[in-house]
Formats: structure tokens, C-alpha cells, sequence
């Protein structure tokens, strides 16, 4: 909380058929807007790429895998990790739900007990 954040991002789509892939390169920029934080910046660095079968015109199931640097921040390098998200994507036009599991699979939170779950409306003008 009470942080503005900064985003750039370089995204390609490569299609092959049915097979789609999306690698991302992005810098997460979080600036403290408050002067109530220990650290005025906080930044990472993320690289992922997405993969997925068109399996319908409605239908995508796939996976990303992604990880993450800090930057600047020493003592927050435990934040860094690798995660495996399988997914299934309903593309509709303009808008795109989509449903996901978030597993890590390296980093301090990779364990037997953490999973996360992703419900995503992508909204495309």
C-alpha cells in the first residue's frame, strides 16, 4: 500500500498453428507515495513466457512460467522465485477471462503449502 507503480514491458506473440507463445520482459517500478516505507524503491525484474493450444475458438488452455530479480533491494532477494502456472483461458472478442493455479517452484515460498489462484478479465481495446 501506498506505492505507485511503474511498469515498462516488451511482450512478442509467436504463433505456430494453434500454438501460441508470449515471452515478457518487464520492470516492476514501486515508488513510495506515502514516506511511510523503508524503501523508497522497490523494483524486479520479471521474465516469463506464456504457452498455449487454441484448442476452440472459445478455448486455451496453457501454462506460464515465470521469475523474478529484485533490484537494489538486498535484503529482499528472498523474494525472488520461479513459478509454473497452468491455465485455461476463455477468449471472447474484447475480453478474456481467465482461470489459473500460481505454483512456485523455486525461492523462499516454494514449498508443499503454497499455491495460489489466478482469476484474470483481460480487457482488449
Amino acid at each position: 500500500p501506498g506505492r505507485l507503480g511503474l511498469v515498462p514491458r516488451i511482450s512478442a506473440r509467436i504463433q505456430f498453428g494453434r500454438l501460441m507463445l508470449r515471452p515478457t520482459i518487464k520492470v516492476e517500478n514501486m515508488l513510495d507515495v506515502t514516506g511511510d516505507s523503508a524503501h523508497t524503491y522497490v523494483g524486479e525484474i520479471v521474465a516469463g513466457v506464456r504457452a498455449g493450444v487454441r484448442v476452440a475458438s472459445f478455448l486455451e488452455p496453457g501454462v506460464n512460467v515465470w521469475t523474478n530479480a529484485t533490484i537494489l533491494q538486498q535484503d529482499n532477494r528472498k523474494r525472488n522465485m520461479g513459478v509454473v502456472e497452468p491455465y485455461v483461458r476463455f477468449p471472447n472478442k474484447a475480453v478474456t477471462p481467465t482461470l489459473g493455479v500460481v505454483i512456485p517452484f523455486a525461492g523462499q515460498v516454494a514449498d508443499d503449502s503454497t499455491l495460489a489462484f489466478r482469476l484474470g478479465i483481460l480487457w482488449e481495446l
